[in-house]
């Protein structure tokens, strides 16, 4: 629709491509759109036959019209103006963020994919906010006192999303709201992180993009270091700690763990968190945002999984599919 955008997962050969179009585009929350390849290696028929498993025979007219307007309104002569000025919006709100004291933005690496780089799409705006506080803290100030609404607060990330709607008014709140200091101090976490071996190598591109704060994609004013007071040792933050990899269990490696389906089905019973690790899971356990399970039915509790979604919990994240909200006790399979 304009140039800086990504070229179509459909285009890069993709079979199915699932468009969150309330998130892209101007349809209603919950409406998304399901692309098939012309090209797609699945038998006729097939796609529609699992859909009717999961989907109602009475599906919402609001949402389906929702998303014939917002195709409307992309075929519309002056939808690739406007997709250009929320792109150029995006990019001021990242200049002008980055000159903040403390704010880090990402800066996305250049090259893009025919180059051997990553393309990222430029109406999300990344930014780093340990420093701070957890993403979580953060976003609900956000919302009290400015009104500002983050798309996806993240335990270390707040991610702003950019469309057709955005006007400079709003660019001008969320560059004001950033530059305002917090009325009280946010608690800072530090959260392991959980990582699962690679089999190969990520590809350098990949590296710089997961790399840590203090090294690109996330830049800050040059100027920081030497304009920010030195903190004392009671404000300083906890050092992060170092990542916890996990290799893969050894229930799952010799058989011993069970399916999702054979573990929803089995008995089940609530036992002591720390009683539990070492059990096979018989819940789906996740913070949202990403709503990436950490506990998965049938896999093996870990330890240091279960230290994970506490932190999470403890840093304001929202924690589902738990039996116990608490995470005191968990919903382990019948031995």
């Amino acid at each position: 629709m304009a140039p800086g955008l990504p070229r179509p997962a459909l285009s890069r050969g993709a079979d199915l491509v699932i468009q969150s179009s309330h998130k892209t585009l101007g349809a209603m929350t919950q409406a998304a759109m399901l692309h098939i390849s012309a090209d797609c290696p699945l038998p006729h028929g097939v796609v529609p036959q699992a859909l009717e498993l999961v989907q109602s025979s009475s599906p919402s007219y609001l949402l389906l019209a929702s998303l014939d307007a917002a195709r409307w309104q992309y075929a519309d002569a002056d939808a690739r103006r406007d997709t250009a000025a929320a792109i150029a919006l995006a990019q001021q709100a990242r200049c002008r963020l980055s000159q903040l004291p403390g704010v880090r933005v990402f800066a996305p690496p250049g090259g893009g994919a025919a180059g051997g780089g990553v393309e990222t799409d430029p109406l999300r705006v990344v930014v780093r906010c340990d420093d701070a506080g957890s993403g979580f803290d953060i976003d609900e100030a956000l919302i009290e006192r400015h009104g500002v609404y983050c798309e996806l607060p993240e335990l270390r990330h707040l991610t702003f999303a950019f469309s057709l709607g955005t006007t400079q008014g709003d660019v001008d709140l969320l560059v004001e709201a950033a530059a305002q200091p917090p009325r009280h101090t946010l608690q800072r976490h530090a959260v392991p992180l959980l990582l699962h071996p690679s089999p190969k190598p990520l590809p350098k591109a990949l590296r710089d993009v997961t790399a840590d704060a203090d090294a690109a994609p996330f830049a800050a004013a040059a100027d920081d270091a030497a304009s920010a007071p030195a903190a004392s040792a009671s404000e300083a933050a906890p050092a992060a700690p170092a990542p916890v990899w996990l290799p893969l269990p050894a229930a799952v490696a010799d058989g011993r763990g069970l399916t999702p389906r054979e573990a929803f089905f089995a008995p089940s019973e609530l036992v002591d968190a720390r009683e539990a690790v070492g059990r096979l899971s018989a819940e789906l356990v996740c913070s949202y945002p990403p709503g990436i399970p950490v506990f998965f039915p049938g896999e093996p509790i870990t330890a240091e999984a279960l230290q994970h979604i506490r932190a999470l919990r403890a840093a304001g994240a929202d924690v589902c599919g738990c039996s116990d909200a608490s995470l005191a006790r968990l919903c382990v399979v019948v031995e």
